[in-house]
């Protein structure tokens, strides 16, 4: 507020909020896991209302559908990975994986949110800060301030290259929540299926490109079976 014309600056914060579950394995222990998770949303200069509405449902879908049935777990977790992952590399489970870089505790899922969320957005949108509760620690609450590219590895430290990509997974803008080594003979112009595009969701939201109705349409008048007079 100034002195002379007592006007005020106003800022309006926009922030994400959602729930999701997920089974984590933290050394040897399993953990059926509740978050809450709540993320300053920073738009960029061309960022419009639609831009907005479809980074939040890539963002939903994938914390509904995908990390909803994951078990997520450290990839150094040699029990949780002979546990989990057949001697072939096939998954052992009906669940899907998440694999992470330390383990899964709150702090670091928050770090891993930040990152997938800003990529699901495809630069529609930021995510900032990120806060996030579970129901494992009796009602602690940890908030994430800063860039996740600061704190995760690149892929190069993460699997190391050749490689189907060369973004780890919460970088990408793709369903994914794992990156896997890849066999010598593999073909690596082949996305793999748990790499899955979420564009549909994209491309279900976009508004109609024609009108209704072409200029030359004239309906039918139809007189309800009322006798000519």
């Amino acid at each position: 507020m100034t002195d002379e014309n007592h006007d005020t600056d106003v800022n309006m914060l926009i922030s994400f909020e959602q729930s999701f579950t997920m089974i984590r394995i933290i050394d040897n222990l399993f953990l059926s896991s509740t978050f809450d998770i709540k993320a300053e949303v920073l738009g960029v200069d061309d960022s419009n209302e639609h831009d907005f509405d479809i980074a939040f449902a890539k963002v939903r879908f994938w914390l509904e559908n995908v990390v909803s049935r994951c078990i997520a777990f450290r990839r150094g977790n040699e029990a949780a990975l002979k546990m989990l992952i057949t001697e072939d590399g096939k998954n052992n489970s009906g669940n899907l994986l998440m694999l992470t870089p330390d383990e899964p505790t709150d702090e670091s899922i928050a770090v891993l949110m930040q990152a997938k969320m800003t990529a699901l957005a495809a630069g529609r949108l930021i995510f900032g800060s990120v806060e996030i509760k579970s129901n494992n620690l009796n009602g602690l609450r940890f908030t994430f301030v800063g860039s996740a590219h600061d704190v995760l590895p690149g892929m190069d430290d993460w699997v190391g290259a050749p490689n189907f990509f060369t973004q780890p997974w919460w970088d990408r803008d793709d369903a994914s929540t794992i990156d896997v080594v890849p066999a010598e003979d593999t073909d690596l112009t082949k996305t793999p299926a748990w790499a899955y595009d979420l564009d549909f969701i994209a491309n279900a939201m976009r508004p109609p490109q024609e009108p209704l109705f072409r200029a030359e349409f004239k309906p039918t008048i139809i007189n309800g079976g009322k006798a000519d007079e």
